[in-house]
């Protein structure tokens, strides 16, 4: 109940502030990169990318430290009133509890607020793009109706201004050409950023110390970043086709991807110790948990490897923090997460299914 009374209080102004700035900030610089594109495809992809990624890491940093402060807030109060109910005045247990709950609520709030922004950063865009959609559809037909293939040229986009002829040579656009494949890799890296980055900055960090070692969330998210490059390297050289029979089992115990599940496991261990870990670990593990678990769903069935490799490194985090998975808790922060999970369409069912097939295993 605090948690529903706190997204509802803050996602509003949290979606709304995200998103308005994502979309400016996207139209103003899309419209002028794509300005002599004529195919309104890559466009609107190029936009979609960049204003998800955008608003969603905005949410992120804008709505952590107000949202677990009003998740405080409306437990703290209905527990006082419960409290003096019961008569029992247990002001320290109540803000202990309150402290705990907030703590691991959290992520689940934040990835929920990330999804509205998201979602509605996408939809205001396709709008805002309407007009320059538009155009090009007009440029199209006019083409096939004289019959001619004259390069498209947004005179909106680039009729003010310095731009583009302030820009240096290897960036200046050239009518009929578009965009060349080296500049659209900063539109494809969209897809590519972690989102975790976004979380972790406005969260705090402190260092993890157990039996001597020291261990971040910066760590652990590098070596899951060299763990899915290690499988996107393997899955590429392979082909599309060749990459939907690749499994875990199918790689030697010496290959990179083992070899680095095998060290994740032993510094988890390490550093980590035992299951029982003070409450700061905890929340530090599971933060980086729901990154890897958000990940699973970014992947498809055509890749399986990718499937078994987050799937283990969430086994190995589950060992020093079972909470993760329910062993001591009942219900595990992993199964949670699996209830708010995109099952909308077929594909994205059938990619559910697998995954917590894989979970349960």
């Amino acid at each position: 109940v605090a948690v529903d009374r706190a997204i509802r209080e803050i996602i509003q102004p949290v979606v709304d502030r995200s998103m308005t700035i994502a979309c400016i900030t996207t139209k103003e610089i899309v419209t002028k990169d794509y300005a002599m594109e004529g195919d309104e495809n890559r466009m609107r992809k190029a936009a979609q990318l960049m204003v998800a990624n955008l608003a969603g890491s905005l949410a992120l940093v804008t709505c952590r430290e107000p949202l677990k402060a009003s998740v405080s807030t409306h437990l703290r109060t209905l527990l006082l009133e419960q409290d003096k109910k019961d008569e029992t005045n247990n002001l320290a247990l109540i803000e202990q509890c309150v402290s705990i709950c907030a703590s691991d609520n959290l992520e689940l709030g934040c990835m929920l607020i990330e999804k509205a922004a998201t979602e509605k950063a996408v939809r205001d865009m396709e709008e805002g793009l309407t007009p320059a959609i538009a155009a090009r559809r007009r440029h199209r037909e006019m083409d096939a109706s004289n019959s001619t293939n004259t390069p498209f040229y947004d005179a909106a986009a680039l009729g003010a201004g310095k731009y583009p002829a302030a820009l240096p040579e290897p960036l200046r656009p050239r009518p009929g050409m578009g965009l060349r494949s080296e500049q659209l890799l900063v539109y494809e890296a969209f897809q590519r950023l972690p989102r975790a980055a976004a979380a972790a900055a406005a969260a705090p960090k402190p260092p993890v110390r157990e039996k001597g070692l020291t261990v971040t969330y910066e760590a652990l998210d590098a070596l899951s970043q060299k763990l899915e490059g290690c499988v996107s390297t393997l899955l590429t050289a392979a082909g599309p086709a060749r990459s939907a029979e690749i499994t875990l089992q199918h790689l030697p115990e010496t290959h990179e991807i083992r070899v680095l599940l095998g060290q994740a496991k032993k510094q988890l261990e390490k550093a980590y110790g035992t299951p029982g870990l003070p409450t700061e670990n905890v929340d530090l593990v599971l933060r980086f948990a729901q990154q890897v678990f958000k990940r699973l769903y970014e992947r498809s069935l055509a890749q399986p490897l990718a499937l078994e490799v987050f799937v283990t490194l969430l086994e190995c985090l589950n060992a020093v923090a079972p909470q993760l998975g329910g062993e001591e808790e009942g219900v595990g922060a992993v199964w949670t997460w699996s209830t708010y999970a995109p099952t909308e369409t077929e594909p994205q069912r059938k990619l559910h299914r697998t995954i917590l097939l894989l979970l349960a295993r």
